[in-house]
């Protein structure tokens, strides 16, 4: 992952040391999860505007 400055959350899971490397792919995890359900939300509303 690289150093996103509008995101600092990617940034602290960074820096995390590799013993807490499960915590740092749950928060991966969730933060894929999230962008995946607004990608969703934003692709249905254009749909339903172009309809």
């Amino acid at each position: 992952m690289h150093y996103n400055p509008s995101n600092p959350a990617a940034f602290d899971i960074e820096k995390l040391p590799s013993s807490s490397m499960p915590a740092a792919c749950i928060g991966i995890v969730v933060l894929v999860v999230i962008l995946t359900v607004i990608g969703l939300i934003a692709i249905f509303g254009w749909l339903i505007q172009a309809l």
